[in-house]
């Protein structure tokens, strides 16, 4: 939750559309510390039921690492 505070604080959204997408990309880089195999960026797509996409994440995850 830290990491999605931070981002929200930072700006890493405009919209509510991209909440969801900040929210999984947040979870995505918690579990890139945490877990010994984190999911991959297509799992993410696939468990947000194709809310956005692999191309999306990626992008929106390059955009809260620069803003942390």
């Amino acid at each position: 939750m830290n990491l999605l505070d931070r981002a929200l604080e930072a700006g890493a959204t405009h919209t509510r559309s991209e909440l969801q997408l900040v929210g999984c990309v947040s979870f995505s880089l918690a579990s890139k510390y945490h877990e010994v195999s984190a999911p991959t960026p297509q799992n993410w797509c696939d468990i947000s039921d194709g809310a956005f996409t692999k191309d999306a994440f990626l992008a929106m995850e390059h955009r809260v690492l620069s803003l942390l």
